[in-house]
Formats: structure tokens, C-alpha cells, sequence
């Protein structure tokens, strides 16, 4: 049997619940299976998320499971790479759903066709609980203007955005993953991937629907480590500076101190504000929901500039792995 030419990289940790769903996705796929494998790198989960994966084995034999000491997303990324047999990565992760069982032949289609990067649409999953958080993060607000995560355009772009599969090659050429970031990790590769001049292939057939966060806590988090990364790019590499995200950071703190200084300036600047969010809650949502979605998109906002702030000054950078991790 010839050997697979794309590998599937998915890492994980604490996945028991949604890996399964996952895995039924690309047992449906319609690429020959011989031509891609799949690599499960766990984090040293704690629950059953191994027992799920084995059960699995049996309809996918083109599994394999290697093990990431360090819990983190970004040495997970890398040592599935280094694991590879595959000429093609494509790192999917371990909550989200595969819409189309033609998505792996459309990558294998596409970096056959010499693309050396791919980017994919990766819309939220309206869950029961995450329903409004999938409606804020979808709207003209909720998400970075360039960013090409609900763009379902078949196009190229630049891959810094939505970057998501690369030729193994460039991948190694690049050292993969920065492993001292433990937030925007893959923004930080996508980018170094775009200095290089790359473009990515986007395209609708690649869409992933991601899990969104079932509750404002986690979604505060999530955007509050997303601005801590971009803060982070740009202490590596100051030309990456973000001036969308700098200025989020003066808008978070000026909610914060102007109520001190200036009452009037901070009840326009809070009111403008508030309008802006509600106007775009109440297109996006079109239902009764606008309040709920409004809240949520200004949680957003403040946890990115938050965090972009932290980052900035070296605070904390609230990890998804245990203290002990490296």
C-alpha cells in the first residue's frame, strides 16, 4: 500500500465530548482513506478522551495517537508534524464538526494542484447554549475585519487569518510553531507564513464549524488570550503591530478610567458605544435576542483589549494547561 500523502493532525485534551462527532465526520469522508492518515496528539487528558479515540481505531485504521508532555495546542501542533508521514498537513481541532465529506478531497485536490497553503472558512455551531455567542462572534462587530473565518468566498487571501494546512516542507522550513506562545499561536506561524509572500487557497469545501463557548466566563477568556497573543506578535515583531487591537486596549481602559476623570466624556464614549453594539446585535440576531447578543459583543470587546493590555505588560496569561505544564 502506498503510503498516505496528507496527514490530519488533530490535537487535543479533554475532548470526550465532541471527538467523537469529529471522528464519525472523517470516517465519512470520501478521499480514499489510503491516501491520508490521521495523528490524535493528546495533551495527557484526564478524561475519557483516549477511550473514545481507540474505540475508533477499528473503523479508521490510518490512526495513530502520540502523546504531548507539554498540553499546550502549539507543541502538539509540532509534534504531530514531526510524527507525519504525510507530504500535506492539515490540523483540524478536536470541537468541531466536518460539514462536507468531500472536505479532504478537496485539500488533497488543492495542494495536489501545488497550493503550499490552505485557508478554511470556520463558522460557529449554533448550539443550544452557544446560539448567541455563535450570532456575536459572526457579526461585523463580533470579529477582526480581515479576518476570513466566515468568509465562504473561494479565493486566495493572505493566510494569517485562517491559515489552516500547509505543505510539510514549509511548515519545517519555518521551524513550525513558536512554542513559547501558549495563545495565537497559529496567528503567530500564519504570519511568518505570509512574510514569506504565501498565499493561502480559501475556499468553501475546507469549512470547519467550531464549538463555540457555552458561556460568557469562557468566551471572555478566549478573546481575552486572543488579544494577550496579538500583544505577544508584537513584542517578537514589532512591524506586526496591531493598531485595531492597540486601540481596543485604550478603548477598554478609558471604560475603565474615565469614569474618574471626565463623567461626561465617559457617559458619550459608553453610549456611542452601547449603541454601536446594540444596532449590530439587532441586524445579526433578528430576533428577541438582540439584548443578550449586544452584552456578549461587548464582552468581546473588552476581554480582547484586556487582554491585548496584559500582554503588552507581561500579566497573566489565564493557560488552558495545568500549572505543572512546560
Amino acid at each position: 500500500m502506498s503510503q498516505p500523502e496528507l496527514t490530519v493532525i488533530i490535537p487535543i485534551r479533554n475532548e470526550q465530548d465532541h471527538i467523537g462527532s469529529l471522528l464519525d465526520d472523517l470516517v465519512r469522508q470520501t478521499l480514499d482513506h489510503s491516501r491520508f492518515e490521521i495523528i490524535i496528539v493528546d495533551g495527557m487528558s484526564e478524561d475519557n478522551t483516549l477511550q473514545v479515540v481507540e474505540n475508533y481505531m477499528t473503523h479508521l485504521p490510518n490512526i495513530r495517537i502520540e502523546t504531548n508532555p507539554k498540553h499546550r495546542s502549539g507543541p502538539a501542533r509540532n509534534i504531530g508534524a514531526n510524527a507525519a508521514i504525510g507530504k500535506w498537513l492539515l490540523f483540524v481541532d478536536g470541537h468541531c464538526q466536518i460539514p462536507s465529506e468531500n472536505m479532504l478531497k478537496s485539500v488533497w485536490e488543492t495542494f495536489s494542484s501545488g497550493a503550499k497553503c490552505i485557508s478554511r472558512p470556520q463558522p460557529l455551531l449554533n448550539t443550544e447554549q452557544g446560539h448567541i455567542t455563535a450570532i456575536a462572534r459572526s457579526s461585523l462587530l463580533g470579529h477582526h475585519k480581515d479576518s476570513m473565518i466566515y468568509s465562504f468566498e473561494n479565493t486566495e487571501c493572505d493566510p494569517s487569518s485562517a491559515g489552516c494546512g500547509y505543505e510539510k516542507e514549509l511548515y519545517a522550513s519555518l521551524g513550525g510553531i513558536d512554542e513559547r506562545f501558549d495563545a495565537a499561536e497559529d496567528l503567530e506561524f500564519n504570519i511568518r507564513v505570509s512574510d514569506k509572500g504565501i498565499k493561502a487557497h480559501h475556499h468553501r469545501d475546507f469549512a470547519l464549524e467550531y464549538v463555540p463557548r457555552e458561556s460568557l466566563k469562557s468566551l471572555f477568556r478566549q478573546l481575552y488570550r486572543y488579544g494577550l497573543g496579538r500583544a505577544l506578535i508584537t513584542r517578537k515583531n514589532p512591524k506586526h503591530f496591531s493598531l485595531l487591537s492597540f486601540l481596543l486596549a485604550l478603548f477598554s481602559i478609558s471604560i475603565v478610567v474615565l469614569p474618574f476623570i471626565n463623567l461626561t466624556v465617559w457617559g458619550f464614549i459608553t453610549g456611542c458605544w452601547i449603541l454601536a453594539c446594540g444596532i449590530d446585535a439587532i441586524i445579526a440576531a433578528k430576533s428577541k435576542k438582540w439584548l443578550s447578543v449586544m452584552i456578549t459583543l461587548m464582552i468581546i470587546h473588552l476581554a480582547a483589549g484586556i487582554g491585548y493590555i496584559s500582554g503588552l505588560v507581561g500579566g497573566p496569561g489565564w493557560s488552558h494547561s495545568p500549572a505543572k505544564a512546560s
